[in-house]
C-alpha cells in the first residue's frame, strides 16, 4: 500500500514540474516575442525589417504547441497524481 502512496506522489510532483516549467517557458517565449515587435517596430516602414521580424515571430511561435501540451499534460498529471493519492490513503 505505501509503494501506490509513492507512486501517486511521484506523480502529482511530475505534474507539478512539467506545469511549472511550461509556464516559465511561456512566459520565455512572450518575452521573446515583444522584443522582437520593439525591434521591427523602429523599421516598420521597411520591407526586409518586417520579413526578418515576422521570420522571427515565426521562429518563437513554434514552441507555443508543445509548452500548450506540456502545460495540459502537467495538469491531467497533477489531477491523476491527487486523485490516486486520495483513493490510495489509509481506509479505517
Amino acid at each position: 500500500m505505501k509503494s501506490k502512496k509513492i507512486a501517486a506522489l511521484v506523480v502529482l510532483i511530475a505534474g507539478v514540474a512539467l506545469f511549472i516549467f511550461s509556464m516559465v517557458e511561456k512566459s520565455r517565449v512572450n518575452s521573446a516575442n515583444s522584443s522582437i515587435s520593439r525591434g521591427s517596430s523602429m523599421f516598420s516602414g521597411n520591407k526586409a525589417a518586417n520579413s526578418i521580424g515576422d521570420y522571427l515571430h515565426g521562429e518563437a511561435n513554434q514552441y507555443n504547441t508543445t509548452l500548450m501540451i506540456c502545460q495540459v499534460s502537467g495538469i491531467i498529471l497533477i489531477i491523476v497524481g491527487g486523485g490516486m493519492f486520495y483513493f490510495f490513503r489509509k481506509k479505517r
